[in-house]
């Protein structure tokens, strides 16, 4: 149907009734001008046959079909990217809309709801809890001006808020770490094998050695994991009662948290029972080292901290660690200083074949072809012995052999004269922390020296501690003050590697020369040593012990609930999970010495109730023994660090109820301090 419109324009409708496009009409067009271009293009019809005719009518239908196909195609196509362009049309109209609207929503804002410093629209606006459209509920009553957390961030910054956003995310970090640790806790400990960004592997059960290789990146956990650190530079033992003792405290903290008890008064309640529990501590003394000059009350103080580490090696080791502190315990013993008790590790042998050196030993052979000295003179030189060379470069030309023979003799007459004026002064020992010339090394087997090279300096200073010398820095003899005595040091071999032995009078350094038959064991039997020489410090300060295997922990438990009991408010419930948390060690050793927890902690209970204070748990026969019968003891300090530093940590992180951090591509994480609560 065609209608012409009031400009003079034909509108075109299809047979159902609708208008039909410009471009349709375009293309119907066409296609009749292709149509008679065709049939007009064959020109006479009279010069061909009826076959022809009959083929080219048949072309001329298959054309038609053809061109029908495509065209209809064609609309189709056309028909819908022209609804799709409507489409996007709305869909951009939509997005301006909302563009306008949210620009008027801030001065609406501002005119519904007043200026931030009037009190009475303020509480006006909270009352109404007025709506702006556009403006989510939470942001009523909130600092709608200010920029909000994401403003203050980089872009992919996070940010948490609350109970259940941030504190519970942060126990439960914390939760994990500890779970990781508790199960190497006790003699019966089981090791971890970890391996670290450098592929080192570590396989050890001890705690401050697992957190530092673990790289834990939580701050929360982190905050445990400094404490450790914090009890292993105080006391040199306990890391794994912090660990997992902040664990269990947050999990405690948690079932609170969970109930419905706000977490100031968890936090309360953790600081009464803290302070409770260091009172408690004080009676709890069982054993106190008098001689500290004594092997045997030595062995007896180092030997719980050994067994821990290391069950069945706990007798030689503490008699080594025991032997090793007397020699170098000073007139004064809390002036006592764990360096000075050093560890040589010599692969192959046994424990057994272990020993004690009251001096030096030094992996490392003579320079020299002197291997022996006794009573003798020390000289040690913080520098190279060689000659200083020149600042500038030049070229000698040689003509003849006995020009050859004399282009040194300047450099070895002065050599020899500083080697003669060494030995002059009595000097029949030199160590270097350089190196040792060619030519300064030929005068010192002329004259009968003994030459060491040491390549540390911290090692060089430590000879320099054990002979009683003075480093020199300069060239030349020795003055009389600055040279150093010992009683011999000679080159020996152990297990096929050579060591110099360095034995001094009234010596201020010792050294366990420790064999086994692998480099982890070795490892593991230094870390032992290493715990056990920080006790014997820690009683050079305290002498007090109490009973280990869990008995102080269980007594403490059993004070502090009947203390809980006299406590008003909610913080009493904090106590109560307090004295629940204590039950942590006992039941990680019933545990891992593979005896019911649950029986073990209900007879440590009864037998507590009885009076029985030493009743520890058995890990070998039964539930229960009598801890000092079996010579079980922990050192009393230790403990009272332990819970310091472990009750800090858990208290900060209970304290943290917001949790802010950078993108993950930057290193800085900021960790904020709330008020407590959700």
């Amino acid at each position: 149907m065609r209608i012409v419109d009031s400009s003079g324009g034909n509108l075109v409708f299809k047979g159902d009734g609708t208008l039909q496009s410009p471009e349709v009409q375009w293309l119907h067009s066409f296609y009749f001008v292709l149509t008679v271009f065709t049939t007009v293009g064959f020109g006479d019809m009279s010069a061909f046959t009826e076959a022809e005719i009959g083929y080219v009518c048949f072309t001329m239908l298959l054309g038609a079909i053809v061109n029908s196909i495509i065209l209809n195609e064609v609309i189709s196509t056309l028909t819908r990217l022209d609804e799709n362009s409507t489409r996007v049309q709305q869909q951009m109209q939509v997005v301006q809309d909302f563009s306008e609207h949210c620009n008027l929503a801030r001065p609406l804002r501002k005119q519904l709801l007043g200026p931030r410093g009037n009190p009475a629209m303020r509480d006006a606006r909270i009352m109404r809890r007025v709506r702006t459209p556009g403006l989510p509920m939470d942001r009523v009553g909130g600092d709608l001006d200010g920029p909000g957390h994401e403003g203050l961030l980089k872009d992919g910054g996070k940010h948490f808020s609350g109970v259940d956003e941030a504190l519970l995310k942060n126990i439960e970090a914390c939760k994990n770490l500890a779970q990781i640790t508790k199960s190497s806790l006790g003699p019966y400990g089981m090791n971890k094998l970890i391996v670290n960004h450098l592929g080192r592997h570590f396989v050890t059960s001890d705690t401050n050695t697992i957190v530092t290789e673990l790289e834990v990146m939580h701050p929360a956990a982190k905050l445990i994991v400094m404490a450790a650190k914090s009890q292993e530079q105080e006391s040199g033992d306990g890391t794994n009662l912090c660990v997992s003792f902040g664990g269990e405290l947050l999990l405690r903290a948690e079932e609170l948290l969970k109930e419905g008890i706000h977490a100031n008064d968890v936090y309360k309640g953790y600081e009464l029972a803290r302070d409770k529990a260091l009172e408690c501590l004080n009676a709890q003394v069982a054993w106190s080292c008098e001689d500290l000059k004594s092997v045997e009350q030595l062995t007896k103080c180092v030997k719980t901290a050994i067994s821990s580490k290391q069950l069945g090696c706990e007798g030689p080791l503490a008699k080594l660690v025991a032997e090793a502190c007397v020699q170098v315990m000073p007139p004064t013993p809390s002036k006592f200083d764990v360096d000075n008790v050093r560890v040589t590790k010599v692969q192959g042998g046994n424990l057994n074949s272990s020993f004690v050196v009251e001096g030096m030993a030094i992996a490392r052979r003579s320079s020299g072809v002197e291997n022996c000295k006794e009573k003798a003179k020390v000289a040690i030189y913080a520098e190279a012995l060689e000659l200083g060379s020149t600042e500038t470069k030049g070229t000698v030309l040689l003509e003849s052999a006995e020009q050859l023979m004399n282009f040194s003799k300047g450099e070895e007459q002065k050599m020899e004269e500083m080697i003669r004026a060494i030995k002059e002064v009595g000097v029949d020992v030199v160590i270097s922390g350089g190196t040792i010339s060619d030519m300064a090394l030929h005068f010192l087997n002329k004259y009968k020296i003994f030459a060491l090279k040491i390549n540390s300096k911290f090692e060089l200073r430590r000879v320099c501690r054990t002979v009683g010398a003075t480093s020199i820095v300069r060239s030349g003899p020795p003055l009389p003050e600055e040279c150093g005595y010992v009683e011999s040091i000679k080159v020996e071999e152990i297990s096929s590697e050579p060591f110099t032995i360095i034995k001094t009078r009234d010596s201020k350094i010792s050294t366990v020369v420790l064999r086994s038959a692998s480099p982890n064991v070795l490892d593991e039997l230094e870390r032992a040593i290493d715990n056990a020489v920080n006790v014997v410090r820690c009683t050079a300060r305290d002498p007090r012990f109490v009973a280990g295997a869990g008995a102080t922990e269980i007594e403490l438990a059993h004070q502090l609930q009947q203390f809980g009991a006299t406590v008003p408010g909610l913080d009493q419930y904090a106590v109560l999970k307090f004295a629940e948390a204590l039950e942590v060690v006992p039941k990680i050793l019933a545990e891992n010495a593979g005896h019911s927890h649950v029986d073990a902690i209900t007879a440590l209970y009864a037998a507590h109730q009885k009076g029985e204070t030493a009743a520890g748990i058995d890990v070998d026969a039964g539930p229960v023994c009598n801890a000092l019968e079996k010579g079980i003891l922990d050192h009393m300090e230790t403990k009272r660090w332990a819970i310091r530093f472990t009750l800090d940590a858990v208290l900060t992180v209970l304290k943290a109820t917001t949790c802010s951090g950078a993108p993950a591509n930057t290193c800085a994480l900021v960790f904020f301090v709330g008020n407590g609560g959700g």
